[in-house]
């Protein structure tokens, strides 16, 4: 059985390299000649699908742990056995009374100013592979584009990031990202 990180790395790689596609295909809408793609742009999207996806998933498990969206529950006995014995969690209430907001805001703020420049930084070098011999070269390139992207994320991200705290399993949150992503990665293949 595929592990869920594997699978979520395979989503990344196709949503980030399909956007790439999308728009390159956009980008020649009535031209006369058979569409050409760039395969290396396509494979520079993927590189950023295969290695962020395992960085985001950490991401999000640290925040979870070191922040918990959500109460811990309080269980009796009866209900520590018969979770023991199914070895299931039992259901517990799910309201808006069971979120830790200060948690939740913390991890937007972390998430915003920390996990999004680092998201940033992997596009970006990712995008200056074809220049990976001359390591000053990349780091300028990314010096002077990072902070404008990490600006202009800060338009959609915090929503997503603040509706994937509060209703998406922590497990499925780079999935969920990654699927609006698609449309993010399309503003990003414009870079």
């Amino acid at each position: 059985m595929v592990s869920k990180l594997v699978q979520t790395c395979i989503a990344s790689v196709v949503l980030k390299t399909t956007a790439n596609l999308v728009i390159q295909l956009v980008n020649q809408k009535g031209e006369t000649h058979l569409p050409s793609i760039d395969t290396f742009r396509l494979f520079q999207f993927a590189l950023f699908g295969l290695l962020s996806a395992p960085v985001n998933s950490f991401w999000q498990q640290l925040l979870e742990r070191s922040f918990p969206t959500r109460k811990t529950p309080q269980t009796n006995d009866a209900d520590a056995r018969a979770s023991k014995d199914t070895g299931k969690a039992l259901p517990g209430p799910q309201s808006h009374a069971d979120i830790e907001w200060v948690n939740v805001f913390t991890k937007l703020a972390l998430d915003q100013l920390i996990g999004l420049f680092v998201m940033n930084t992997i596009f970006l070098s990712c995008m200056n592979i074809g220049n990976w011999y001359d390591p000053p070269l990349v780091i300028h390139d990314i010096q002077q584009k990072v902070f404008s992207i990490t600006k202009a994320g800060w338009k959609i991200w915090p929503m997503v990031a603040l509706t994937n705290f509060i209703f998406v399993p922590t497990d499925m949150r780079v999935i969920v990202a990654s699927c609006v992503g698609f449309g993010w990665n399309m503003f990003l293949s414009l870079f």
